[in-house]
């Protein structure tokens, strides 16, 4: 399974080593390459055989799961896309509709998903 990994800091790095030992392709993507280069190359030494990469962000969409290893205001800024889950963008369109953006209606589903819990 292919694991990508947005961000290149702790999170990251925990959720790539795990990912990594389990036998998954790791992809990393953070704005700053350099960071994320680093980082494939210290869980590639870390668990040999290991098939981990930086890559740009189309390649990072492609995974099979992506993973947002990010601070909470860096997901803010988010941007719902047609890859985004069908019940997230019906959600986005009625409050588009009424005046609302759509990054409003994501922090919405956060707030409501963490009250869940």
């Amino acid at each position: 399974m292919i694991v990508a990994i947005v961000g290149a800091g702790n999170m990251a790095r925990g959720i790539g080593t795990r990912a990594a030992a389990g036998g998954h392709s790791v992809r990393l993507h953070d704005r700053n390459k350099a960071k994320a280069v680093d980082l494939a190359a210290t869980l590639s030494q870390a668990t040999p055989g290991a098939e981990v990469t930086a890559v740009d962000a189309d390649a990072a969409a492609d995974a099979d799961i992506v993973v947002l290893a990010l601070p909470h205001p860096a997901g803010r800024d988010l941007r719902l896309t047609r890859r985004t889950p069908r019940h997230l963008r019906r959600r986005t369109d009625r409050r588009r509709r009424a005046g609302q953006s759509g990054r409003q209606s994501l922090q919405h589903h956060l707030r409501r998903a963490a009250h869940r819990r």
